[in-house]
């Protein structure tokens, strides 16, 4: 991942983040984790290593089904956050981006048998 100042750092799921290929230090995971739909806020990524699992097409919860809504505010996006944490059906995944104060995005993500 390419940061905004240039220094190339290898962020990881255990928390080290090797910068320009030697210095480490412990973050808890906080890059890896939110670099995660960061949508480039926090660097570029430009190498990533991807496992693939298994999925049984036939089985509720193969899938992720990711919706998306416009909003036009920091309190609009709060507020289907909210709602997100309604018990049904249950949202496994949530995301946000303010483009401006106006507008931005926020996804919310179901499990789904696929159909």
């Amino acid at each position: 991942m390419v940061l905004a100042d240039g220094r190339v750092v290898c962020a990881s799921p255990d928390g080290v983040v090797r910068i320009d290929g030697e210095n480490s230090v412990d973050d808890g995971g906080e890059l890896f984790e939110g670099a995660t739909g960061s949508m480039g806020t926090l660097g570029v990524g430009t190498l990533f290593e991807v496992e693939f699992l298994q999925v049984d097409r036939g089985r509720r919860g193969a899938f992720v089904e990711l919706q998306y809504t416009s909003v036009g505010s920091v309190d609009d996006a709060i507020k289907i956050f909210r709602l997100g944490r309604a018990p049904e059906p249950k949202v496994v995944f949530m995301d946000a981006i303010m483009c401006s104060k106006s507008f931005g995005v926020v996804v919310l993500g179901r499990l789904s048998d696929g159909e």
